[in-house]
């Protein structure tokens, strides 16, 4: 993968999947109408917003921007 491939400030790049109401899709490919899982249910949302092009890392099977926060629980139950 380029390492450039369309992530930008704290966003994940454009061919990274998200699961959606249809199934897991590119981020590039989300339509408004899809509802995508926030982790706990399906949810709607704005759109995807594309703010240009930023050097990306591999993180657990994303392309991420070296600055995009995550939040990690050391349980399996999310409180």
């Amino acid at each position: 993968m380029d390492p450039t491939h369309g992530a930008t400030e704290n966003c994940l790049a454009g061919d990274s999947e998200v699961l959606t109401d249809r199934g897991w899709v590119a981020l590039r490919d989300v339509a408004v109408s899809d509802r995508v899982h926030d982790g706990v249910e399906f949810v709607q949302h704005c759109g995807v917003v594309s703010r240009g092009v930023q050097i990306v890392i591999p993180f657990f099977g994303l392309y991420v921007a070296s600055d995009h926060r995550f939040l990690f629980s050391r349980y399996r139950d999310w409180e």
